[in-house]
């Protein structure tokens, strides 16, 4: 797949950049709602990134019951990094790479957040309602 990755609709309502015109509805996936973890995920520092992260992501509407897989695989990759930090290593720059691109797909690093703002009930909000009545 070639350009940029596209964004998740719910990621596009947080920011406010969704626009009716190029709207293609995505499957819906039901939202979670205190998701268990995977019996996979690793114990330690991705597990409690895990319980960091889905309260999050839960908050701002963005997490599905599909995402549960991609979310503890970031929480693996994380953990093994911060292991990596722990064990007085640095981590290999591909390691860092792919955990970077895996936070930008949640929109949990600083320039994917610029933009976002509170999802409230996805509507955008009146912009003269605010303006004094004469």
């Amino acid at each position: 797949m070639k350009g940029r990755p596209k964004k998740p609709r719910a990621l596009k309502l947080v920011e406010g950049t969704l626009r009716k015109g190029r709207d293609n509805p995505e499957p819906a996936f039901p939202e979670t709602d205190g998701a268990s973890a995977p019996y996979w995920l690793n114990d330690g520092p991705a597990t409690e990134e895990w319980q960091r992260l889905l309260p999050l992501l839960e908050s701002t509407r963005v997490m599905s019951e599909a995402d549960v897989s991609a979310l503890a695989n970031l929480c693996n990759l994380q953990g093994k990094v911060i292991e990596t930090w722990l064990a007085g290593d640095t981590p290999s720059a591909a390691q860092l790479s792919r955990l970077n691109a895996m936070q930008g797909r949640f929109g949990l690093t600083p320039a994917d957040r610029g933009n976002v703002r509170p999802l409230g009930d996805g509507r955008p909000g009146n912009a003269f309602g605010k303006l004094e009545k004469a």
